[in-house]
């Protein structure tokens, strides 16, 4: 598993969190003042720092071997800003901490203030008392004496002045995503994609086999339409595919690892979203596994966009500013925990700062209409040669193209979990009170 975490508490409170870190035959590297520690394969020593994570660019690190903790504050901050990759980084000296964070927070960071300041990667080194905190995405702090004396913001997503039209941002998009997939290929000569057969993954795929060996990693229940697409893929682009069942087994045997992995506060979204996660890393053959997630806040992917773009383009383009935001706290930290809980690590070839450029320079009507979404991505895909049913597949959330909402309502029903059994338990439903049945201790 590993991780990055640190304690200004005693030795011995470090050496609790990385007890909760780590897997057996890791390694370990401490400072002590204050106390970091950095645990396993993905971390890298840089004499006055420690990076946790993946940087797929070509910025460089060295403020993290020579200066001042201030000065890497700074650094570290505007490194965030334009930075590719997945990551956490810790630059210290006695007395003094600095913690940053990629720009959309694709790396989950928590924190506890008390009795001592205190941060990990992981859930699991707070296994006594969850923290409430979690560092701002794209944020930089420092720590001063167990206290947080600056914070260092990520400037702020905004649409550019001057927008491009359709005909022009098509190449854009197109260089913009293979620049990223080709700065992946130095860290995986194999890429395992999450693939649901949909737009986002399908294009992923396609432009993925230029740079490197494809296997489609299909997580679905007999029948789903997910699998069905996943097939008429690999036959059109002669790309590996792994199909990964799901049926009630499966889910009743890693129900309680996946909210160990995301946290019991998770809702019935959070579980349904991260089990395909949690599956996919526990059957990859490689470390790293890409996700086409971004591609739905980026393209105006969501039902609800239209919905809002039928109000007006201002209420689509203010709605999606605000989902891409939040992102990493609504959806990537749970699926890189979930991933991460079986050693592997989740990457977005979508969410690149220089892609956000692009498409935010992008006209509205290039993405988005009252009848169509993606409308440029659409288009790309088909330039690509992607099959016509996928380039215009309606979306279909994970849970419902994997058929795994249905099992989910089939194992409640089965289990007895009715809308009146479970407002007299006070769980909001069935999946809710299926839910809860999962996080009740292994004992009981």
């Amino acid at each position: 598993m590993g991780g990055l975490c640190g304690s200004f508490g005693s030795f011995e409170d470090l050496e609790s969190l990385v007890a909760l870190v780590k897997e057996g035959g890791e390694r370990e590297l401490f400072v002590r003042d204050p106390g970091v520690a950095l645990v396993g394969k993905e971390g890298t020593y840089l004499g006055n720092g420690f990076f946790y994570g993946v940087l797929y660019s070509d910025e460089q690190l060295d403020i993290l071997r020579e200066g001042t903790v201030e000065d890497a504050a700074k650094a570290l901050s505007a490194l965030a800003a334009t930075a590719d990759g997945e990551y956490v980084a810790a630059a210290f000296e006695e007395g003094k901490l600095c913690l940053s964070r990629d720009y959309y927070g694709k790396y989950p960071l928590f924190i506890k203030k008390d009795p001592a300041f205190c941060f990990s990667t992981s859930l699991g080194g707070f296994e006594d008392a969850p923290p409430k905190l979690q560092m701002e995405d794209g944020s930089t702090i420092l720590v001063k004496r167990g206290r947080v004396t600056k914070t260092y913001r990520r400037p702020k997503l905004s649409f550019g002045k001057h927008r491009t039209d359709f005909y022009e941002s098509l190449p854009r998009i197109r260089a913009e995503l293979d620049a990223a997939l080709g700065r992946r290929a130095a860290h995986a000569p194999t890429f395992s994609i999450m693939f649901s057969g949909g737009i986002d993954s399908a294009l992923l795929a396609k432009l993925s086999l230029s740079h490197a060996d494809v296997c489609l990693l299909t997580i679905g229940a007999d029948l789903a339409e997910d699998c069905a697409f996943a097939v008429q893929m690999e036959e059109e682009m002669g790309a590996s595919l792994s199909l990964i069942e799901l049926d009630e087994d499966v889910v009743a045997d890693i129900a309680r690892d996946v909210i160990q992995a995301i946290g019991p506060s998770c809702s019935v979204l959070d579980f349904e979203l991260a089990l395909p996660a949690y599956l996919a890393s526990k059957h990859a053959k490689t470390r790293l596994i890409f996700s086409g997630q971004g591609a739905d806040e980026l393209f105006g992917g969501y039902h609800r966009y239209q919905e809002a773009y039928k109000e007006s383009p201002a209420a689509f383009e203010k709605m999606q500013l605000e989902d891409l935001r939040r992102i990493g706290r609504t959806n990537l930290q749970r699926d890189q925990l979930a991933a991460h809980a079986n050693g592997c690590h989740i990457t977005t070839p979508y969410l690149t700062p220089g892609m956000a450029s692009v498409v935010l320079s992008t006209e509205t009507l290039a993405r988005i209409n009252v009848t169509k979404n993606k409308i440029v991505l659409r288009k790309l895909a088909e330039r690509e040669g992607l099959p016509m049913e996928i380039c215009e597949r309606k979306k279909k959330a994970m849970q419902y193209g994997s058929g795994l909402h249905a099992l989910l309502k089939q194992m409640a029903k089965e289990q007895g979990f009715t809308a009146e059994k479970a407002k007299e338990a006070g769980n909001i439903g069935p999946l809710d009170m299926l839910l809860s049945s999962f996080k009740e201790p292994l004992e009981r």
